[in-house]
């Protein structure tokens, strides 16, 4: 049961945080929600500077923010993360990056890199050095390129074992859910998944060297997915002998609900560009 007044979303970049943030709007009031923008650093000043009176209706901050969050907080906190894979995390924000024509590194990553070893070796962005230890352990962007150090990386463990009511498993992403339901009493979960990377099986294959260079930089990272692991295993645990079947159940239900929602997102969808279309015809007509 939640007894905090604040939970905190440490959200890792591509982690699923995105689906995640669907589900929480589902379980707060919009005045209850603080997310932070794409320039997290900029928005994490803004809350900073809000009077008492403007923070205390905030029961979730949600967005890319280091831990450490909490010290700007009224009354009581926790957080909550998912963590993943380290090599997929790099090889999924790689190929985002790379499609997304709005992201800050796109051109360099479309017109200077030749593939992901090129980028990694760059040393362009800490975001694929140990990213997720970094915004664990609270150090996020002090350390230059390759410059985490092992004393960050327990100070991570440290964190996630004594501040965070859930460490969630992108790869585990509905028994994730499942902890949640339990431990901050959530009631709807369902989901339909957002903002997935649209790359094909082939372009996720890595060459051997590929895979080297990610891993070369992320081998803190690694060590504490594995913690992560170890501490989602506890928590999974107790929650009883019945879980197998209550996961079960929860993605027969949700497979139901996705069969519904999706075609009714399309069909918003398809208004929306509808109407921009229109509207665009009605101000420039032929």
């Amino acid at each position: 049961m939640n007894i905090y007044d604040t939970i905190i979303f440490l959200h890792i970049p591509k982690t699923a945080g995105t689906t995640l943030n669907e589900i929480l709007q589902q379980q707060f009031e919009p005045e209850q929600i603080y997310f932070l923008g794409p320039t997290a650093q900029k928005t994490i000043r803004e809350y900073q500077e809000l009077e008492a009176e403007e923070k205390e209706p905030v029961r979730l901050v949600s967005g890319h923010t280091p831990y450490g969050f909490h010290e700007y907080v009224a009354g009581s906190s926790t957080y909550f993360t998912f963590l993943r894979d380290p090599v997929d995390r790099v090889v999924s924000f790689y190929h985002f990056v790379r499609k997304n024509e709005q992201h800050y590194l796109n051109s360099a990553v479309v017109n200077e890199f030749d593939g992901i070893k090129s980028f990694i070796n760059s040393g362009i962005t800490t975001m694929v050095d140990n990213g997720q230890t970094r915004l664990i352990s609270g150090v996020w962007l002090k350390p230059g390129f390759g410059e985490v150090t092992s004393q960050d990386l327990e100070q991570a463990k440290l964190n996630l074992k004594q501040n965070f009511s859930v460490v969630g498993l992108t790869e585990q992403f509905d028994a994730t859910l499942l902890l949640f339901r339990e431990i901050f009493t959530w009631q709807n979960i369902k989901y339909v998944r957002q903002n997935v990377s649209k790359v094909s099986s082939t372009d996720r294959k890595l060459t051997p060297e590929e895979r080297e260079a990610i891993v070369n930089v992320n081998q803190l990272d690694i060590a504490l997915y594995e913690y992560a692991q170890t501490l989602f295993e506890e928590q999974i645990s107790g929650l009883g002998q019945d879980f197998p079947e209550q996961l079960e159940r929860f993605q027969r239900q949700n497979l139901r609900y996705q069969t519904y929602r999706v075609p009714v997102l399309l069909a918003i969808e398809r208004v929306k560009r509808f109407s921009i279309r229109a509207f665009i015809r009605g101000i420039f007509p032929r």
